[in-house]
């Protein structure tokens, strides 16, 4: 078998073969750069809790706590990770190894590569998911602001892309943003999992050296250990509950892409996107084409993609490697991919252009009141709801037949030929279908009424308001342990 150098059965000096480098550990070390940083800590909380439970001494300790402090300070992206040498943890080894010396063998002890990569690993996706939790909230934050500039401004919503109800365009908005505090809730949830520390499990049924698993986890900001090491080293839940959350947040926010996709349509005309998430054609001048929109549209499509090749990585019997490795790097990028895609998102409803006149006209164009027609049928004539309904389904019918709007004798004639006279009058008509007055009448929670979508903006502006409170504190509280972390380290070396 070819060989990049000469051979070697160590796991702490890989001179792994071509073809593993090349496919392998390229693909481990392709996702390094977003761990770095966490294994980092880990490396040094890992260091420290050796020197506390004696295992060490405290000249080694130093020693060994200022090359970590040396890596520490390398940006990731010029770490230079070589497939060659393995995964991620064994690179910063060698480069440990070529700074320190002999001293740096005392990283490993009591611990599994496994076990020190995973806890970067969660740390990594308790920051991605942080990302990703800000940028809902800030999308939410645009939804709101925007459905509120829009609380009276009618336009017919839509089944079967047909003419429904007329409505506002604040109400239809609301349809996508009602549902991201349940999204964010998910995700809080899926950070809560990821918030349990496998730091000092050892490997698979714990270790014999007495590090202390609490105080590791308060050093790396977790709130709380996961207690069976085993499960904490091994489990499988986690990357399918964090994508799951994605895909369902973007399931939403998806159809909210087309929605806008259909409604910037010269067609429709009730939407501009600001120029700078449209591109020009190559080849027709006149083309603004919605790119963002349909990036987005994408990359909701995209995403049930990565859930399910995630979920089958987990497919494995326990205590295999198969589930990490493709987890490490896919699951944090997939979250990174997110926070940009709910940036953008943010930034292209509240850069939206909308025309109120020609949503206000299509409102008033297609026979979107018909439902109230035939409830007003049904009260003022004493008739059940079938009746009312067939009358005013036959009058419609009339008049399409005919190719003229809609008149009250239409509505008439259809009730004499059904064997139920009625009188009404053209005012009477057009009062009853008047989409403002339609509107208005929604009164009910979550209707359409300018009332009712006041309680709803102001139930999200509370939940935007709790939303990125969560989001300062998760952040505030991951910061402050690495802070202290880093000062312990060098307050230790300065001390020895």
């Amino acid at each position: 078998m070819k060989k990049r150098s000469s051979e070697t059965d160590s796991a702490f000096q890989p001179n792994a073969p071509l073809e593993i480098a090349d496919s392998a550990f390229a693909l481990e070390t392709s996702g390094g750069a977003a761990l770095y940083p966490y294994l980092s800590q880990v490396d040094l909380a890992h260091a420290i809790g050796l020197i506390d439970a004696g295992l060490l001494p405290r000249e080694t300790g130093a020693r060994l706590l200022e090359g970590l402090l040396e890596l520490d300070a390398i940006a990731p992206e010029t770490f230079g990770l070589e497939p060659a040498r393995g995964d991620l943890y064994t690179n910063r080894l060698h480069a440990l190894r070529a700074r320190i010396g002999s001293d740096a063998a005392w990283l490993s002890a009591g611990r599994a590569r496994r076990e020190a990569t995973t806890t970067a690993y969660l740390m990594c996706v308790r920051s991605g998911i942080v990302r990703c939790a800000e940028g809902l909230v800030c999308t939410l934050a645009g939804l709101v602001e925007h459905a509120r500039d829009h609380v009276v401004t009618l336009m017919p919503d839509y089944t079967y892309l047909q003419p429904a109800h007329p409505t506002t365009w604040g109400h239809y908005l609301l349809t996508f943003a009602s549902p991201i505090p349940r999204d964010l809730a998910r995700l809080e949830l899926a950070f809560r999992h990821a918030d349990e520390s496998p730091a000092g499990s050892g490997s698979t049924n714990g270790s014999a050296l007495p590090l202390d698993r609490d105080r590791l986890a308060e050093r790396l900001g977790f709130e709380r250990v996961r207690t069976h090491t085993r499960d904490a080293m091994w489990s499988a839940d986690g990357p399918i509950e964090i994508l799951a959350a994605l895909v369902t947040a973007f399931t939403n926010l998806g159809r909210l892409a087309d929605d806008l996709l259909i409604f910037t349509t010269e067609e429709f005309g009730y939407l501009r996107l600001a120029s700078e998430h449209t591109r020009g054609s190559v080849i027709m001048p006149q083309k603004r084409n919605p790119y963002a929109l349909s990036y987005l549209r994408g990359l909701a499509r995209e995403l049930p993609g990565h859930l399910v090749s995630t979920a089958a990585h987990q497919a494995t019997p326990s205590g295999q490697v198969d589930n990490r490795i493709h987890a490490y790097s896919h699951v944090p990028q997939t979250l990174e991919t997110a926070a940009r895609a709910l940036t953008l998102l943010t930034r292209v409803i509240q850069g939206l252009q909308v025309f109120p006149d020609r949503m206000a006209e299509r409102a008033r164009e297609g026979l979107t009141g018909m439902t109230d027609l035939a409830e007003a049928v049904m009260r003022r004539h004493g008739l059940d709801w079938e009746t009312a309904h067939g009358i005013v389904h036959e009058a419609v019918a009339q008049s399409r037949r005919r190719g003229t709007d809609f008149f009250a004798e239409d509505l008439n004639d259809a009730g004499t030929a059904l064997g139920h006279p009625l009188d009404w009058t053209s005012d009477e008509v057009d009062a009853t279908l008047a989409p403002d007055r339609l509107v208005a009448s929604r009164t009910g929670p979550g209707g359409a009424s300018r009332g009712s979508l006041e309680t709803m903006l102001n139930e999200l502006d509370r939940s935007v308001a709790e939303g990125a409170a969560w989001v300062a504190r998760r952040r505030g509280r991951s910061a402050q342990a690495s802070e202290r972390l880093i000062e312990d380290a060098r307050e230790r070396c300065r001390s020895t």
